[in-house]
């Protein structure tokens, strides 16, 4: 159900967007992040979802999106010294406990969003070290993507990534937030630069 949702959703934000018809759009199952209207590439697309939650981005540069809901029961530390670089485990274990929840969503949902937007397997960008704690760029060959992330509600994670121009470096992007697909966006989202 969240599939096809998901692919509803981000037809109905390009339709919107750019005042094209739902069905001139199509989004190829072979390349899962480009849509197409009337069949050439038009727009770079992600979609994630999580529990009850969706989250979609478009962008005329690719774009990576994730949103992962916080579970009360996990043990973060230990699927950090898992998947993680030495680097970011170190960190996680510096934090008080109600922090290192929150920063290893933070962490997990860029890397995730990386990997959807530079076309990379996630088990590969797992260990690498993000820009978190004292580093502020991802790793070579990523360290022309950008991140940002926030909470667009209690308990859920949200990132995005981009590959943009490199003198494009908001410290914040905003996006809408909408409870169904009838009506209009009826709450902002500001995510800070990661």
């Amino acid at each position: 159900m969240q599939f096809l949702a998901g692919r509803l959703l981000v037809k109905t934000l390009i339709a919107e967007q750019y005042g094209c018809s739902l069905s001139d759009l199509e989004i190829d199952p072979k390349t899962p992040s480009v849509a197409y209207l009337l069949g050439t590439p038009f727009i770079n697309l992600s979609i994630s979802h999580t529990a009850d939650y969706l989250a979609v981005s478009i962008g005329k540069i690719p774009v990576g999106i994730d949103c992962e809901r916080g579970h009360p029961t996990r043990d973060w530390l230990l699927i950090a010294q898992n998947y993680f670089s030495s680097y970011e485990v170190s960190w996680l274990q510096s934090l008080p406990i109600p922090l290192l929840k929150e920063e290893f969503i933070k962490t997990w949902t860029m890397k995730e969003a990386l990997a959807k937007c530079s076309g990379d397997a996630l088990g590969t960008l797992l260990k690498i070290s993000s820009p978190i704690g004292q580093k502020n760029n991802w790793p070579e060959p990523y360290s022309e993507y950008r991140c940002w992330s926030g909470q667009p509600q209690e308990d859920i994670f949200l990132s995005l990534v981009a590959r943009p121009a490199p003198s494009f470096t908001p410290k914040e992007v905003i996006g809408t937030y909408r409870n169904s697909f009838e009506g209009p966006a009826t709450r902002e989202i500001r995510l800070k630069a990661s």
